[in-house]
């Protein structure tokens, strides 16, 4: 099994391979933002794909949906190469208007399916969330961890319109702290109303030639946690995961210390390149917590791996990691990274 992290800006957008030729299976997990650039890139890597067994829509932000938007409309007409789609579109989470952009394009690809879905047969399944058992598919096992239901079914009046204001006078005081006094801060776990699109976000595991991936989507961590913790993981008895694409492209907002206690994790991938607007991605504070999480094990290497180089997410970001600090706590940080096996 293979990850392809490509080069989505703030975004996300990822194909994953499994098995190999002539039996190779494709899925598709978002499709980064309406930058033009970006749009023809990842369209064009998608079309590459004989087919996609599964496209996912984690969540309908802007810097998820754009390309996979281009992608259907591209192949509208004539076969369509998708079987199964899980498409967290705008009917799925009713939101305050004030998030137009976002709505209408997942207004723009529900419709966009439904024509496609009349002259087609391919498999739409609506309302994903981790009620669901798990996936069995020919040559992949995927179990949902969020949404929750009430996270998809949040009303109007309850959402609270939250606007970024991590800024970059806080980026500059975290350069200052040490990990392990950044790793102490405490998350507060979201309530319901509240960041109500990425609370809606699909997050999964895929179990595939003997390899567990976490994708994240930009799901809220205490939802996953919490889920983790009804099948049964814990502390003493955490999910060995191979590689875990981080939430929210590493803000610290998506990252608590009680879901990395139920994980056995030593690879990270974060899909940034430094943020956009007043997002500044990946937090330090969220590579703090990775880092200098009390349960991990701290005889062994944990990897980082960024789809940009260094140079242009920390010109962002400011230094994340100090060169000491990588040796301190035995850490590779690996940039530019598009293809990465998960037999590492």
């Amino acid at each position: 099994m293979k990850l392809r992290c490509l080069k989505a800006e703030h975004g996300d957008a990822f194909i994953i391979e499994i098995g190999e030729a002539p039996e190779k299976h494709y899925i598709v997990v978002d499709g980064g933002p309406s930058s033009k650039y970006c749009i023809d890139d990842i369209v064009e890597e998608l079309n590459k794909l004989p087919s996609i067994d599964l496209m996912v829509l984690t969540h309908f932000d802007d810097d998820h949906i754009a390309g996979l938007i281009e992608y259907v409309k591209q192949h509208k007409s004539g076969d369509f190469p998708v079987e199964r789609i899980w498409a967290n579109c705008a009917k799925s989470v009713p939101i305050h208007i004030s998030s137009a952009i976002s709505y209408t394009q997942a207004e723009t690809l529900d419709k966009l399916l439904n024509k496609i879905g009349e002259e087609h047969a391919f498999v739409r399944d609506e309302n994903i969330n981790n009620t669901l058992p798990t996936f069995d598919l020919d040559f992949c096992k995927i179990q949902i961890l969020s949404p929750t239901p009430e996270a998809l079914n949040v009303n109007t009046e309850k959402y609270k319109e939250n606007v970024a204001t991590i800024a970059s006078t806080r980026v500059e005081n975290d350069s200052k702290k040490t990990l392990e006094e950044l790793a102490t801060n405490e998350n507060k776990q979201k309530k319901e109303g509240e960041d109500v699109i990425n609370r809606s976000s699909i997050a999964f595991t895929i179990e595939a030639e003997g390899k567990t991936l976490l994708m994240m989507g930009d799901a809220d961590p205490w939802i996953v946690h919490a889920k983790l913790k009804t099948l049964g993981y814990s502390e003493e008895n955490p999910l060995k995961v191979d590689m875990m694409k981080v939430s929210h492209h590493g803000s610290r907002n998506n990252t608590c210390n009680e879901l990395l206690s139920v994980l056995d994790c030593n690879n990270y991938i974060f899909s940034t390149n430094g943020g956009y607007g007043n997002s500044y991605h990946p937090d330090r504070e969220t590579l703090a917590k990775v880092l200098c999480h009390p349960k991990r094990e701290k005889g062994q290497f944990v990897n980082l791996y960024f789809n940009y180089e260094q140079k242009e997410i920390e010109q962002r970001t400011g230094v994340l990691l100090t060169e000491e600090e990588k040796q301190k706590h035995n850490c590779n940080v690996n940039y530019g990274t598009v293809i990465i096996p998960l037999d590492i």
